[in-house]
């Protein structure tokens, strides 16, 4: 699908909280098959694009602006958690907090 930023496909997933592994995995695929997606060899189709989307719980638009959005860092949601901790977030938590728009 042309007009797809791999940029936003790269920020969206690790904001999310969710490895390469873990999106590969979601979709039946190899790791590899996704990292394309985020260095630009390849896009999504529409409903690779929609899949995606459900499982950041982000709008579909979002992968069509030509920059992220500016967002509630994770470490601003949870400012006592100490930095090393963050990675160990689930996404199920992430959403609700991290994910609100400045």
């Amino acid at each position: 699908m042309k007009g797809v930023n791999p940029t936003i496909l790269t920020w969206a997933r690790e904001q999310s909280g969710f490895s390469l592994n873990d999106i590969a995995t979601h979709f039946k695929k190899e790791p590899q098959f996704i990292r394309d997606w985020e260095n630009g060899i390849s896009s999504p189709s529409f409903p690779q694009l929609e899949k995606l989307a459900n499982k950041y719980k982000r709008p579909t638009a979002l992968f069509f602006f030509p920059e992220p959005p500016e967002e509630m860092l994770i470490s601003q949601s949870f400012r006592t958690l100490p930095e090393q901790e963050e990675s160990y977030i689930q996404p199920s938590l992430r959403h609700g907090n991290a994910n609100e728009l400045v």
